[in-house]
């Protein structure tokens, strides 16, 4: 995945997007908002960008991640 991104990482950003919300995706993770925000902050920091939505649009183009309103991973 890169040294950058972790395979839990992009968990924790599918289940944001899945669920819509911190608390609901910290529930279906089974791990504190606290934690959530961590990995979001942390994946902001390694790749250089200031939003959530920055941080889905890299791991997306990355073919890191596909969003399935998409349902394909970007080239």
């Amino acid at each position: 995945m890169g040294r950058d991104v972790t395979p839990r990482n992009v968990e924790v950003v599918a289940a944001l997007i899945a669920t819509d919300t911190r608390q609901a995706a910290a529930e279906q993770l089974g791990i504190s908002t606290h934690s959530v925000d961590i990995h979001l902050a942390r994946l902001k920091r390694r790749l250089g960008v200031e939003t959530p939505y920055q941080v889905i649009y890299v791991l997306t183009a990355r073919g890191l991640l596909v969003v399935p309103s998409v349902g394909r991973r970007a080239a």
